[in-house]
């Protein structure tokens, strides 16, 4: 009887240590995604600051060849482009420490800090794999980094979205197979380009060129959600970004009053938060939708 005590006392100390051992493990990484999302805010502050300069830029070039008379002059502006020269890459302190030194002029940057910690502190516990869970945590860092300049700046940049889609592309190697493969990929990202660009042209014919209804950095986009996704979960994340895209816009519509039904919003946000959605659980609706 004593003997049986030793073992089942022995056994349940056995069962404690690796319960508190996986939770200690599991509080480790839920840490440190906390602090590399601190990192990821940092660094997406830094580039959207980046590419807002870079578009203050070339809308001040836009508006100097709008007033220059000289036909022979502006052909020779438009050959030579804007000078980006002084728009630098510059690494300031986080948004954070301003916040804290009493800095309440910005608020994107310390929001955008704060919002990463928590969100990718929560990551470990969606995505269990750990190859899938880095893989989507750069891929969730680009989106949210395409998120910001699209809403402040109503544009979208290629140095962003085509060295993306070959990251995308090696990811697939390495996600497990229900997540991604190459094939899924490279079909999902032909497969996400041509039915935006399908949309963008439609909305051009219907809306006019000038309307602002979409644009082809909506249509790049969708190629790279197709190459993050894959195939079996584009479609998805594509249906779910247009039905965001009008239930938002519609709420936006009555509570501001400023915007109207001619608003162009910009739609890459809609279309980066579906994709992030369907990074997360996509897979696993993707495999309960089938079933």
């Amino acid at each position: 009887m004593a003997m049986k005590g030793v073992k089942l006392t022995f056994l349940f100390s056995g069962y404690l240590s690796c319960s508190l051992l996986g939770y200690n493990v599991k509080m480790i990484e839920i840490v440190l995604w906390g602090l590399i999302g601190f990192i990821a805010g940092y660094l997406i502050n830094q580039l959207a600051d980046f590419f807002a300069a870079l578009v203050d830029v070339q809308d001040a070039f836009v508006k100097e060849l709008e007033s220059i008379e000289d036909e022979s002059l502006k052909t020779k502006m438009e050959a030579g482009g804007p000078n980006t020269d002084s728009v630098k890459l510059k690494f300031g302190l986080p948004g954070i420490w301003g916040l804290l030194n009493g800095n309440v002029d910005r608020k994107r940057p310390f929001l955008v800090e704060i919002g990463c910690i928590f969100f990718f502190a929560t990551l470990p516990t969606l995505i269990p794999n750990t190859t899938n869970l880095i893989v989507n945590t750069i891929h969730i860092t680009i989106l949210i980094l395409i998120m910001i300049v699209d809403l402040e700046n109503k544009a979208v940049f290629g140095i962003v979205i085509y060295p993306a889609v070959i990251i995308a592309l090696i990811g697939s190697f390495l996600v497990t197979p229900e997540e991604n493969t190459i094939g899924l990929a490279i079909v999902g990202a032909i497969v996400g380009f041509v039915i935006f660009w399908g949309i963008y042209k439609f909305a051009q014919l219907l809306y006019g060129a000038d309307s602002g209804a979409l644009g082809f950095g909506d249509v790049q986009i969708a190629l790279l959600m197709g190459a993050m996704l894959g195939l079996h979960r584009v479609i998805f994340a594509l249906i779910l970004a247009m039905f965001l895209g009008g239930v938002i816009s519609a709420i936006v519509l009555v509570v501001n009053r400023n915007v109207g039904r001619q608003t162009a919003l910009p739609y890459g946000q809609y279309l980066t938060l579906a994709a992030i959605i369907m990074l997360i659980w996509g897979a696993a609706y993707y495999e309960f939708y089938w079933s």
